[in-house]
Protein backbone atom coordinates (compact mmCIF):
# COMPACT_ATOMS: atom_id res chain seq x y z
CA UNK A 1 0.00 0.00 0.00
CA UNK A 2 1.31 3.41 -0.98
CA UNK A 3 1.32 6.28 1.52
CA UNK A 4 3.60 8.99 2.92
CA UNK A 5 6.16 8.79 5.73
CA UNK A 6 5.29 12.30 7.01
CA UNK A 7 2.29 11.46 9.16
CA UNK A 8 1.38 9.88 12.47
CA UNK A 9 2.80 6.33 12.67
CA UNK A 10 -0.71 4.80 12.78
CA UNK A 11 -1.05 5.04 9.00
CA UNK A 12 1.92 2.74 8.37
CA UNK A 13 0.98 0.63 11.40
CA UNK A 14 -2.51 -0.01 9.98
CA UNK A 15 -0.91 -1.15 6.72
CA UNK A 16 1.41 -3.51 8.60
CA UNK A 17 -1.44 -4.83 10.77
CA UNK A 18 -3.32 -5.68 7.57
CA UNK A 19 -0.39 -7.87 6.53
CA UNK A 20 0.79 -5.45 3.85
CA UNK A 21 3.98 -3.46 3.39
CA UNK A 22 3.98 0.35 3.43
CA UNK A 23 5.56 1.83 0.32
CA UNK A 24 6.42 5.46 0.92
CA UNK A 25 6.14 8.28 -1.57
CA UNK A 26 7.81 11.58 -0.74
CA UNK A 27 5.82 14.68 0.13
CA UNK A 28 5.10 17.83 -1.82
CA UNK A 29 7.27 20.42 -0.06
CA UNK A 30 4.59 23.12 -0.33
CA UNK A 31 1.69 21.18 1.21
CA UNK A 32 3.38 18.30 3.08
CA UNK A 33 0.84 16.01 1.39
CA UNK A 34 1.74 13.09 -0.87
CA UNK A 35 3.51 14.15 -4.06
CA UNK A 36 0.96 12.97 -6.61
CA UNK A 37 3.57 13.17 -9.39
CA UNK A 38 5.63 10.43 -7.71
CA UNK A 39 2.92 7.85 -6.99
CA UNK A 40 2.77 6.06 -10.34
CA UNK A 41 6.48 5.13 -10.29
CA UNK A 42 5.89 3.24 -7.02
CA UNK A 43 2.97 1.14 -8.32
CA UNK A 44 3.79 -2.52 -8.92
CA UNK A 45 1.77 -5.69 -9.45
CA UNK A 46 1.73 -6.10 -5.65
CA UNK A 47 0.17 -2.68 -4.99
CA UNK A 48 -3.40 -2.94 -3.70
CA UNK A 49 -4.18 0.56 -2.43
CA UNK A 50 -3.12 4.19 -2.14
CA UNK A 51 -3.59 5.87 1.23
CA UNK A 52 -3.29 9.65 0.83
CA UNK A 53 -3.06 11.55 4.12
CA UNK A 54 -4.72 14.97 4.25
CA UNK A 55 -2.65 17.20 6.56
CA UNK A 56 -2.78 20.56 8.30
CA UNK A 57 -6.13 21.64 6.88
CA UNK A 58 -4.88 21.05 3.34
CA UNK A 59 -6.64 18.28 1.45
CA UNK A 60 -4.66 16.17 -0.98
CA UNK A 61 -5.28 16.81 -4.69
CA UNK A 62 -7.42 13.70 -5.18
CA UNK A 63 -8.18 13.83 -8.93
CA UNK A 64 -4.83 12.35 -9.95
CA UNK A 65 -5.00 9.71 -7.20
CA UNK A 66 -8.50 8.66 -8.22
CA UNK A 67 -7.36 8.44 -11.85
CA UNK A 68 -4.43 6.21 -10.83
CA UNK A 69 -6.75 4.07 -8.74
CA UNK A 70 -9.01 3.52 -11.72
CA UNK A 71 -6.12 2.95 -14.14
CA UNK A 72 -4.48 0.29 -11.94
CA UNK A 73 -7.62 -1.03 -10.18
CA UNK A 74 -6.42 0.15 -6.76
CA UNK A 75 -8.42 0.97 -3.66
CA UNK A 76 -8.20 4.54 -2.36
CA UNK A 77 -8.33 4.83 1.44
CA UNK A 78 -8.25 8.44 2.58
CA UNK A 79 -6.67 9.22 5.95
CA UNK A 80 -8.36 12.46 7.01
CA UNK A 81 -7.57 12.30 10.73
CA UNK A 82 -5.34 15.39 10.56
CA UNK A 83 -7.08 17.56 7.97
CA UNK A 84 -9.55 19.46 10.20
CA UNK A 85 -12.35 21.00 8.16
CA UNK A 86 -11.42 21.95 4.59
CA UNK A 87 -13.56 21.70 1.49
CA UNK A 88 -12.79 20.31 -1.95
CA UNK A 89 -15.26 21.77 -4.44
CA UNK A 90 -17.94 22.31 -1.79
CA UNK A 91 -17.42 18.83 -0.31
CA UNK A 92 -15.82 18.20 3.08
Amino acid sequence: MITIPFTFFATAEAISQAGATPVFVDIDEDTFNINTNMIEEKITSKTKAIIPVHLFGQPVEMNKIVDLGQKYDLKIIEDACQVIGPFIKERR
